[in-house]
């Protein structure tokens, strides 16, 4: 007991495109506080965002653009 699961929430919104905390939940077998929590913690670290509807969708890396000297 005390054994905190690891959930591959990015690799999930991957495969099944934009979910609720209460869909991943259900696709994990996981508690839906405990996978609302492990939500906010990829929100803080930019892993994933909140998108229209209260669905979790991955951040797409390849979409950020960084400046250059001749921006």
């Amino acid at each position: 007991m005390g054994h905190q699961p690891e959930f591959d929430i990015p690799a999930l919104l991957d495969e099944h495109g934009p979910a609720s905390g209460p869909e991943l939940a259900q696709l994990l077998d996981a508690h839906p506080s405990t996978v609302e929590r492990r939500c906010r913690t990829l929100q803080r670290d930019g892993q994933i965002r909140l998108v229209t509807g209260g669905q979790y969708a991955i951040v797409e890396q390849d979409t950020v653009r960084t400046r250059s000297a001749s921006d």
